[in-house]
């Protein structure tokens, strides 16, 4: 398991007992306050031992309320170690930061683990024989042999379509995912997983007027930030596009770090071939306006994927978009010696909204509601009978209609995609997983509803993981301003109107930011995306690559989709005649190279187990 992580360090630390064992490995920079950090900690009196990898917010608060006084001294698995002490599961309430922390009490023979509230640390466990096992990365686990390395259909499903709806499965049907925000209680007869993180159900925040919300998010804001940069390297990175969320912690981590005489280098996309693409104005308004350090970077000489048959993928990540351009960056920015990199991850996971505002404001009785959603289609570029059907129509329509509209476009053939094969969707009831029923409503007002099914299900988990893997390899480390507990409780809380008013997104930011951004950022009320840059690669650069790979498709090998099918939709694809977007093609192209690294691996495995199983042989007979 040591070796197989050995990218993310060589500074290991162990501890066993006669139950359990423990290994950490930091990454290969050095530790300060308010820096990542990879520990044991193991406490004589009570015997409680914790493994954990943790960036904590606000230490010095926690550390007073646990009555500790030179906290500086004090690692933070010591602190999650009296916090869980003195509280049990509750200590989970007075945590914020990333952390994954695995707790053992060997009184008890019990074993406690938990995960921060946006996921951004991952933790995986697989239960074998009478063992637990519990790891960082999925690859670890599956160095024991005991566990079982068979594929899930189901996980296959979630990533074929992008629904990410099954946080805790993996692709790997003996692993398991430890959900954000969750914890696991395991004894030798029992385990459970619960959500310990509920944001939004009970407190709601009512303040004199707009101002008041737009002040109060921008304090959270910066001190979100600033826990997200505390660190003793002179320079913090940051990846940048011309959005309002990564120009907004741009901005902000700017003002604080000129504060504290250090340095923001900023390294951001740009597109000379694709303008669709190309938000260089906007990145260079920010350049003027907050006298930023940019490093620009051709997009198109990184291909949206390497090509699929010279591509080795990581065993636990099927979902790797556009992996030449960030191993190029992160490069970049490890020979800088820049350690600790930002990112605008988990902005419109908070504060996109919901379209459904505008039917709970009708249904009170403001019909202006009708002049801004006429607004917000035209900000979208998407017709308005369209809009309207989706965010008033639709959200009406009695329960006992949806499954006729369902077998209407199950008739019609638009339910599942043709390439799919049908013995597989039969299998796994996949129109359940298209069309799930809704979950019950929590609240009264269906925009507030959505919004913290948003925050509690953002699913950014694969590309979190996938982008995390690649600034490991590089020894750096991600910090993901947005995904911030007490922001996301903030949300919940507000009037879902504060994020969506007249047509625009995330208007409390926009509001929040006043002054702070250049108004060509703060104003623009549509994003970018890489729609053409995608096309093309897809289309034309990676063409032949992709028929290769379609000709000797892993998953049609393995029953989950029809090749010739997918090859004429594809061929369709090339021409601009089919409904198969770049979203469908990146995670078909993902799974397929990632099933070649997974035959490779699975060989591997059997040939280790066997010679395992021959020397165990040789030294019974011996002895």
């Amino acid at each position: 398991m040591t070796g197989i992580s050995r990218y993310r360090g060589a500074d290991d630390s162990c501890w066993t007992d006669d139950h359990a064992a423990f290994l950490v490995q930091n990454l290969a920079h050095s530790r300060s306050v308010g820096e990542r950090e990879a520990g044991i900690f193991h406490d004589q009196q009570s015997g409680l031992t914790i493994a954990a990898d943790v960036r904590l917010d606000e230490a010095q608060d926690l550390a007073r309320r646990l009555a500790i006084g030179d906290w500086r001294s004090t690692t933070a698995p010591e602190l999650l170690v009296r916090a869980y002490q003195r509280w049990g599961r509750s200590s989970l309430d007075h945590f914020a930061g990333d952390f994954a922390l695995i707790i053992w009490d060997p009184r008890l023979r019990s074993v406690f683990c938990a995960r921060d509230h946006f996921g951004v640390a991952s933790l995986y466990w697989a239960w074998a024989g009478a063992s637990l096992y519990c790891a960082s990365d999925m690859q670890q686990l599956l160095a024991c042999p005991q566990i079982d390395a068979e594929i899930d259909d189901l996980a296959v499903a979630d990533l074929l379509f992008t629904r990410y709806r099954y946080h805790e499965r993996t692709i790997i049907r003996g692993i398991r995912r430890l959900p954000h925000g969750h914890c696991l209680a395991a004894s030798e007869n029992r385990r459970c997983v619960s959500r310990y993180w509920q944001p939004g159900d009970h407190r709601k925040l009512t303040y004199r007027d707009d101002e008041a919300y737009a002040e109060h998010f921008a304090e959270i804001f910066a001190q979100a930030v600033k826990n997200r940069i505390a660190s003793c390297d002179d320079t913090v990175g940051l990846l940048m596009s011309g959005g309002l969320d990564s120009c907004s912690i741009a901005a902000q981590a700017q003002q604080q770090l000129h504060r504290q005489g250090r340095k923001l280098r900023v390294r951001s996309a740009v597109f000379e071939q694709h303008p669709h693409c190309d938000e260089r104005q906007f990145i260079a308004a920010m350049e003027r306006h907050c006298a930023l350090d940019i490093d620009y970077v051709r997009g198109e000489d990184f291909p949206w994927f390497d090509p699929p048959l010279s591509h080795t993928p990581s065993i636990e990540i099927p979902f790797h978009p556009w992996e030449p351009y960030f191993r190029h960056v992160f490069s970049r920015f490890r020979d800088d010696r820049t350690h600790i990199v930002l990112t605008g991850i988990g902005g419109d996971t908070l504060l996109t909204g919901s379209l459904l505002v505008y039917l709970d404001s009708l249904l009170s009785g403001n019909f202006s509601a009708l002049s801004d959603l006429k607004t917000s289609a035209r900000q979208r570029r998407i017709p308005l009978r369209r809009l309207f059907y989706r965010s008033i129509l639709k959200p009406l329509f009695p329960a006992y209609l949806k499954p006729i509209v369902r077998a209407m476009r199950a008739a019609l053939g638009k339910e599942i995609p043709p390439w799919i094969s049908p013995s597989f969707a039969a299998r796994i009831d996949l129109r359940d997983i298209l069309y799930p029923a809704a979950d019950p409503a929590r609240h009264s007002q269906r925009s507030r509803q959505a919004i913290l099914a948003e925050i509690l299900e953002p699913g950014i988990e694969p590309g979190l993981r996938a982008i995390d893997h690649y600034a490991g390899r590089q020894g750096l480390e991600l910090r993901h301003p947005f995904l911030d507990r007490r922001l996301a409780e903030f949300v919940a809380a507000i009037p879902p109107e504060q994020l969506l008013a007249k047509g625009l997104t995330k208007d409390i930011l926009r509001r929040a930011m006043c002054g702070s951004l250049p108004n060509a950022v703060r104003d623009r009320p549509d994003k970018t995306y890489l729609t053409s840059f995608i096309h093309t690669n897809f289309g034309r650069t990676l063409k032949g690559d992709i028929i290769e790979l379609f000709k000797n498709s892993h998953l049609q090998e393995l029953g989950f989709i029809d090749a010739k099918v997918l090859q004429t939709v594809y061929d369709d694809y090339c021409r601009g005649r089919t409904s198969l977007d770049g979203s469908a093609l990146s995670a078909v192209l993902s799974l397929e190279t990632w099933f070649c690294a997974y035959r490779r691996f699975t060989r591997r495995r059997a040939e280790t187990a066997a010679v395992t199983d021959d020397e165990h042989l040789q030294y019974n007979v011996s002895r």
